[in-house]
């Protein structure tokens, strides 16, 4: 289990940082977390879903940048090459950690044993008389931004939940050997509540913004085009025919 540990001016003074750790961590990631304000620039890139965490249940807002786990149909060699940069990952490999020391607070956390921090090379934390580097303070507003718009996440899909309008699926990517690949655990929003919905219902998500939002993710759905063409490209022996979704077999059962 990692061990988070609260960042400190004195204990970490020569801590440095690595900024290639951003990129190396979407080089490997086929879901990238959204907060409900991106969805709008997201959808320029992506196909976006809903994800929910198997151990805590929680509900996320998720990125699809490639069909295969492990892998990122945007990064190429040591470059971000898509449209849209989901904001989470400026800010790795930091979070923030409930603060021992003040009540209610939040500090800035690490995990000291990730290779992207060092003593010897990288981006320095500090500065000679302890202050935070300007790198530093950067990561600290994007990381205090990230807590209030994940409580407006949650609250924005916690909204489509009680509505009813939440479905699982899975997408079917055949490919053009003949394989056969299911990707789970994806949900999207039921069309067709969402027309059954009553005017005050709808007048609610409109007025709140939500209804934005929504049409964003169902239009994206058209950006599973792009991944098969982008697969084409930086995948070429995993050519992809097409790909299909479905209702996820979990949710046929009532």
């Amino acid at each position: 289990m990692h061990s988070l540990v609260k960042l400190d001016d004195r204990t970490h003074q020569n801590l440095k940082v690595s900024l290639e750790a951003p990129i190396e961590l979407a080089r490997r990631s086929h879901l990238l977390n959204l907060n409900v304000q991106e969805i709008g620039k997201a959808v320029s890139t992506f196909p976006v879903f809903l994800t929910r965490s198997a151990d805590s249940g929680h509900w996320a807002v998720s990125a699809l940048a490639s069909f295969r786990p492990g892998i990122s149909l945007f990064v190429e060699e040591d470059t971000w090459i898509g449209t849209y940069r989901p904001e989470g990952l400026q800010a790795y490999p930091f979070c923030l950690i409930r603060d021992e020391e003040e009540i209610d607070s939040y500090a800035v956390g690490f995990e000291p044993s990730d290779p992207a921090f060092s003593e010897y090379q990288g981006e320095p934390l500090f500065g000679a008389n302890g202050k935070p580097s300007e790198h530093l303070q950067h990561i600290t507003r994007l990381l205090q931004e990230d807590l209030i718009q994940a409580a407006q996440t949650r609250q924005f899909v916690g909204h489509l939940e009680s509505l009813g309008l939440i479905k699982a699926i899975s997408i079917k990517v055949y490919y053009e050997d003949g394989r056969v690949q299911t990707v789970q655990g994806l949900h999207t929003l039921d069309e067709e509540k969402i027309k059954q919905l009553d005017a005050n219902t709808v007048e609610d998500l409109n007025r709140n913004g939500c209804l934005t939002m929504m049409h964003a993710m169902l239009t994206s759905l058209y950006q599973l085009n792009a991944l098969i063409r982008r697969q084409a490209v930086l995948l070429e022996p995993d050519r992809v025919k097409q790909v299909k979704l479905e209702l996820a077999k979990d949710a046929l059962v009532s």
